[in-house]
């Protein structure tokens, strides 16, 4: 994958940077993008854990990421780190849905 605005050339460092950034300001875009480095194990910098995964992205959700929100509803409906919850997928689906009207 070719370095872009989001993954830079180096992904240990952009890591470090979103898990830096998110601690400080809670900011849900690097909290969304900590959610895909565990959820993936990107680049094997850190190891595939989806319970992190589902932590960041549930921060970065309630925080109104609606990728986020996307990707918990994905989660949930698919059963990936969770028990599978069809009316939780829902409920994930209609918040990112809302920011779209």
């Amino acid at each position: 994958m070719p370095p872009n605005t989001f993954f830079p050339s180096d992904p240990a460092k952009a890591f470090k940077s979103f898990n830096e950034h998110a601690s400080i300001t809670g900011n849900a875009s690097s909290q969304a993008l900590l959610g895909f480095y565990h959820a993936t194990g990107y680049h094997d910098v850190v190891p595939v854990d989806q319970a992190m995964a589902q932590l960041y992205l549930t921060f970065a959700a309630h925080n109104g990421h609606k990728g986020a929100q996307m990707a918990l509803g994905y989660r949930y409906w698919a059963g990936i780190g969770v028990a599978e919850d069809c009316l939780a997928a829902l409920s994930w689906y209609e918040d990112a849905a809302e920011q779209c009207m």
